[in-house]
């Protein structure tokens, strides 16, 4: 799925700029959390118009 895809990149490029010692918090007030929430948001509403559907 693309829009999991986005996401999955997203955090890699954050993991890749700023390793992977930080805290929760110093994550998202890195500038390039803001697209891994866009990039999220988008894949929520994606996976919300075409739910998955499991037995």
């Amino acid at each position: 799925m693309h829009a999991v895809t986005t996401v999955i990149r997203a955090i890699d490029l954050v993991l890749k700029q700023y390793g992977t010692a930080l805290t929760d918090e110093q994550y998202i007030h890195t500038p390039e959390w803001a697209q891994v929430v866009a990039s999220a948001q988008a894949a929520l509403a994606v996976l919300n118009k075409n739910p998955i559907n499991t037995p």
